[in-house]
């Protein structure tokens, strides 16, 4: 079973997903909308992975975008990576700032772990 934090990063990758390939397609959010009977709200907050999107609407998607639902899906192996904890990444920021701004180890340390969140 996925943990909250990994059904949240399938979601935002779901999202990201839908969103290349409608725009790899050439549509615009408001004709998928259309076609899927939502309002371009619904589509915008699918593409931003903050509303779940039901099997039957992911299929009318996949679709309605000529793509297969397999290149809209994140791979399981990719969510059950170790995801970085945004916790971790503000504390260790907070730490850096209350030292010396000479400091460039812990610079580095901070600028390393937000570039591996990005890669996430």
């Amino acid at each position: 079973m996925l943990t909250k934090e990994q059904q949240t990063l399938f979601y935002q990758k779901l999202g990201e997903a839908i969103k290349t390939a409608r725009i790899n397609g050439k549509h615009k959010q408001e004709s998928l909308s259309t076609h899927l009977g939502l309002n371009r709200i619904s589509v915008v907050n699918i593409e931003k992975g903050k509303q779940k999107v039901q099997l039957h609407t992911l299929i009318e998607i996949a679709s309605f975008l000529n793509v297969r639902i397999e290149e809209l899906v994140p791979p399981l192996e990719y969510l059950k990576s170790p995801i970085i904890d945004t916790k971790l990444v503000k504390s260790i920021k907070k730490e850096m700032e209350q030292v010396d701004n000479k400091d460039e180890g812990g610079v580095r340390v901070t600028d390393f772990v937000l570039f591996s969140k990005s890669k996430s």
